[in-house]
């Protein structure tokens, strides 16, 4: 090997390196060892010029070696030196670059969030006030075509609020932002009322929708219920959408793990036209379909079975399909489950029925503080809880229901997190500082806001509970219902005793 393809060899290796790590020790080393190389090339240079001048190597005097020794060693270290150099330079360039990369990336991800909760919120401030009027509408007396204009509205909106709940849990996984929380939930109970929630669009095109579970799934078992829900509402609804004549088989079944926990599998099978190989390579991709003439024939986004694979994969599960043309399809999805640490509690009996916390909350009489900028917002939550006897009080802002809070004792206080002069968020600190007996009222927030994360941030600052805009009338009963439902005398602002037995959430865990 020539001096040329030597240096040039080292410069690659160097080269190499500055792609492959981002450590100036690696090229310390990388450096040490070039110069070990100059050395070596340095003696094969001094024995090729003695050769060349004065003849064998030992009839060489040692002043001459050493004087083309150094000027050996000169030549080859200097390229070696300029070298070394170029390369800290590039490793620092790459490093500025790979910086400025990042917080490039970091902005953009956190401006694309601040874009979807602002847009979250506008959209559900008015939203809150369509579908809010339309469920009270619908508790009137009508007809059964003004029933039916009732109903087209309320499922209008909520194809509306499903479809922007799918676009913000999409951003919100692929920002890895997404979290599961598990409960003690009633697994049997829960997957019958959800068969029971779709049985009536099965109805309208006369198909049998059916459950079935196996004998070996436990009742009672600990997982995210919401995310479950919202994976099995997809399936079922899919199925529905796309068959036309035959039913829907809903089946619940428990697979082998190598561990303690239980691998629950939810399939939907159907008798609809299925799909040929092609078509289920599209599924499970965000923002695709089977056939581009879907969108047109019956709708939706094709988010659906993404945001259920994705969701079923947080969960430690998956989400899969089979299908055949002509032959109907059957799609499931698996998620890991551990045993239920409480069991059927009396707490989470009771919420099963709404009958239940409607009559507690009647038998109350309640005094609501509702505080909203909003007048809609407050109307609509107002008509809500008006015909269970509550005695209803209302504020724009912060400061009026401090306000409010000094002059009369509430039972409960609803509040906006975005508000004017006061907003949320600093009212619930107002609140629990507050050298009063009102300190401890329970509050719920009650926002548009409904990006992950949220509720926890919210509850963090102190609040007891969490709704989000559009609000649902059974949601916000019985979240009234569970944050009051531990005590029932109301406040008195000039009672000790009544004080003393004021605790908050927070405090209660603590004694527990």
């Amino acid at each position: 090997m020539n001096l040329s393809s030597l240096v040039r060899s080292i410069f690659l290796r160097l080269a190499t390196l500055t792609v492959a790590t981002d450590s100036k020790a690696s090229f310390i080393a990388y450096a040490s060892a070039a110069t070990g190389l100059s050395s070596i090339l340095a003696v094969v240079i001094v024995i090729v010029l003695h050769a060349l001048i004065d003849g064998p190597m030992f009839d060489m005097s040692l002043p001459g070696m050493a004087v083309v020794g150094a000027l050996t060693s000169f030549i080859v270290a200097t390229p070696m030196i300029i070298i070394v150099r170029m390369a800290f330079d590039l490793l620092d360039k790459s490093q500025h670059e790979l910086e400025v990369a990042v917080a490039q990336a970091e902005a953009a991800s956190k401006a694309k969030s601040a874009f979807l909760a602002n847009m979250s919120h506008e959209i559900r401030t008015p939203l809150n006030g369509v579908l809010g009027m339309a469920q009270i509408l619908q508790s009137t007396d009508l007809d059964d075509r003004q029933r039916e204009f009732v109903d087209t509205i309320r499922d209008s909106g909520g194809t509306l609020t499903t479809l922007l709940n799918d676009v913000l849990d999409i951003a919100k996984i692929e920002a890895g932002k997404f979290d599961i929380v598990p409960s003690d939930v009633d697994l049997e109970d829960m997957m019958r009322r959800e068969v029971q929630l779709w049985s009536a669009r099965a109805s309208e095109k006369f198909l049998n929708l059916t459950l079935s579970i196996d004998d070996d799934v436990p009742s009672w078992l600990s997982f995210d219920k919401v995310r479950v829900q919202q994976c099995t509402s997809n399936l079922i609804s899919n199925a529905i959408k796309f068959t036309k004549t035959g039913g829907v088989e809903v089946r619940v079944r428990q697979r082998a793990t190598d561990d303690a926990a239980h691998l629950i599998e939810i399939s939907v099978k159907d008798t609809g036209p299925g799909l040929d190989k092609e078509a289920l390579s599209k599924l499970f991709q965000p923002f695709v379909q089977a056939d581009e003439t879907i969108a047109r024939q019956y709708g939706g986004t094709g988010l659906g079975l993404s945001i259920t694979r994705r969701l079923a994969e947080l969960m430690g599960g998956t989400a899969s399909a089979i299908s055949t043309p002509g032959n109907g399809s059957t799609f499931s999805f698996s998620f890991r489950a551990c045993e239920a640490a409480s069991g059927d509690s009396q707490l989470e009996r009771q919420l099963k029925d709404s009958e239940v916390v409607r009559r507690e909350l009647a038998a109350s009489n309640l005094r609501i503080l509702i505080a909203d900028d909003i007048a809609i917002n407050r109307h609509i939550a107002s008509l809500f809880v008006t015909p269970l006897g509550a005695e209803i009080a209302e504020a724009e802002n912060g400061v009026e229901a401090l306000a409010m809070l000094e002059e009369r004792p509430f039972d409960v206080v609803l509040l906006d997190m975005q508000m004017p002069v006061m907003d949320g968020p600093e009212t619930i600190k107002n609140i629990r500082d507050a050298d009063a007996v009102w300190k401890a009222v329970p509050l719920v927030a009650v926002t548009a806001d409904a990006m992950s994360g949220d509720r926890e941030r919210y509850l963090e600052y102190g609040a007891d509970g969490y709704v989000s805009k559009p609000l649902d009338e059974r949601d916000l009963l019985s979240e009234i219902w569970r944050v009051t439902s531990r005590r029932r005398t109301a406040y008195n602002p000039a009672s000790d005793a009544i004080k003393e037995q004021i605790e908050t959430p927070r405090q209660a865990q603590q004694h527990a």
